[in-house]
């Protein structure tokens, strides 16, 4: 997972442990966690350590105190929030299954998103500038071109996209996007199934913006544009589930 250069804390280290066994069910929704004194010692480390672990999850959704109980797992995947659902995705590793699952939503509502915007350029009910897009996207498109490893071009599309979505002054819709499109940055291994094929994604930017500013964009580009999307997607998905399902040796190769 993409971490800073930094070691982890203690503090993250237990966080991760206690998220992960929540996510992979060892403690499943509605289950008591064990007392502070109880994962201090399973864990290695203080009570009082434990306590900032709790204080974490519980900000991010994981779990929640109850007088006189202690702390009780959430069901996750029932009313977990993006920020639960940002930390769940950093497990892609360990759970193949899940985090493909994640990455096929992410990108659908993406796509949404993104299809949204192009059938509002599209009415015309007002006079969509492209040229912060087009700026972007020529920069995107010189990254595709050379050597530029995923990170960058992810954060090069994603600027192109956001764009996108704000020149149509969907303020609630770009809040959406980037909260979920951010999640990708944290996965390196959804990075590099996403751009296998950075020429396609190029492609994609010249058509949009060649009807955009010739003025002849019409709602047939926003399904065309969706349905060429929804393919790519669904590969990057297989790619990156295939990935995360290799052999360690034959990831190192």
């Amino acid at each position: 997972m993409d971490r800073s250069a930094a070691a982890p804390t203690l503090v993250e280290q237990a966080s991760d442990r206690l998220a992960f066994a929540i996510a992979s069910g060892e403690y499943p929704p509605g289950a008591r966690l064990p007392s502070v004194r109880s994962l201090a010692a399973q864990y290695g480390i203080n009570p009082s350590t434990v306590q900032v672990v709790l204080a974490r999850l519980t900000s991010v959704g994981f779990v929640e105190a109850h007088d006189r109980v202690g702390y009780v797992v959430r069901d996750i995947r029932l009313v977990g929030g993006i920020e639960t659902w940002r930390h769940l995705f950093r497990f892609s590793r360990q759970l193949p299954d899940l985090a493909a699952a994640m990455l096929a939503d992410i990108l659908a509502t993406r796509r949404r998103l993104v299809e949204d915007a192009v059938r509002l350029l599209a009415r015309g009910a007002a006079p969509y500038d492209p040229g912060p897009v087009r700026r972007a996207a020529d920069q995107f498109e010189l990254l595709a071109a050379g050597s530029a490893d995923t990170a960058v071009l992810a954060r090069a599309e994603l600027r192109t996209l956001r764009l996108t979505i704000a020149a149509t002054g969907q303020g609630w819709a770009l809040a959406v996007f980037n909260s979920v499109s951010d999640m990708l940055l944290a996965v390196p291994e959804a990075l590099a199934a996403l751009y296998r094929d950075a020429p396609l994604h190029v492609a994609a930017w010249r058509g949009l913006l060649a009807a955009w500013e010739a003025g002849t964009i019409a709602e047939q580009n926003a399904a065309v544009l969706e349905t060429l999307m929804a393919q790519r997607d669904g590969e990057t998905v297989t790619r990156f589930r295939a990935e995360l399902t290799r052999p360690a040796r034959s990831r190192r190769r």
